[in-house]
């Protein structure tokens, strides 16, 4: 059976915990690519592509494992991607808004453009990886929520903006050189658009019924 026990006095003298008590799962990009997989109609396709132009809104499942994007894809608004494999994206440009990329496996984003950018127009966007997000030294600022089991932020001496949001489940690595006095070597400015402009994409829904008699 369950209980309290009460030990030690902090702030009202009080510290009682609950014994016996296990928590709820938290969110986690794991949890929620296997929850994309369970509760959500996805087409399979062969490379992002094949992603019809009239599929705005949908879900499509890549069948071609390890996927790399080096050009803007010519894909529909607010889609969601599954990918069976690793993710590299050596583009600035991701071509329409609400792209949100479930990952099972390691992500690379190399950008592009000059200066180096993702989604440097800022559109609604989300990455989430079972995996490790790896920023790639080069890179000036990505736009967009970043969701991995870990985060690599690179390393060098360029600095990092992150436009939207990042989280990691375990520790994230962060070897970036801060060369001057007057800015710092990684600066985050949260924006809500990458939730908000996709909340129907990167959110759980829950349900309940009842038999009637």
């Amino acid at each position: 059976g369950g209980g309290a026990a009460i030990s030690g006095s902090t702030g009202d003298g009080r510290n009682w915990t609950a014994l016996n008590y296990s928590g709820g799962n938290p969110f986690t990009s794991a949890s929620y690519n296997n929850y994309i997989r369970a509760k959500r109609n996805a087409t399979s396709v062969s490379t992002v592509t094949d992603i019809p132009s009239s599929g705005a809104g949908g879900t499509y499942i890549l069948d071609s494992g390890n996927v790399s994007i080096s050009s803007a894809p010519s894909i529909p608004n607010y889609v969601t991607i599954i990918v069976n494999g690793d993710l590299t994206i050596s583009t600035d440009d991701l071509g329409q808004d609400g792209v949100v990329f479930i990952v099972a496996g390691d992500v690379r984003i190399n950008g592009g453009g000059t200066p180096v950018k993702l989604n440097g127009t800022n559109r609604p966007f989300a990455i989430i990886s079972t995996r490790t997000i790896t920023f790639d030294d080069t890179l000036t600022e990505a736009d967009g929520l970043f969701v991995g089991n870990a985060i690599d932020f690179g390393s060098g001496t360029t600095p990092l903006k992150i436009v939207g949001n990042i989280s990691s489940t375990t520790a994230s690595s962060f070897n970036r050189d801060r060369i001057s006095a007057t800015a710092p070597s990684m600066f985050i400015v949260f924006d809500p658009r990458h939730f908000m402009g996709i909340v129907d994409k990167v959110s759980t829904v829950k349900s309940s019924w009842t038999q009637l008699q």
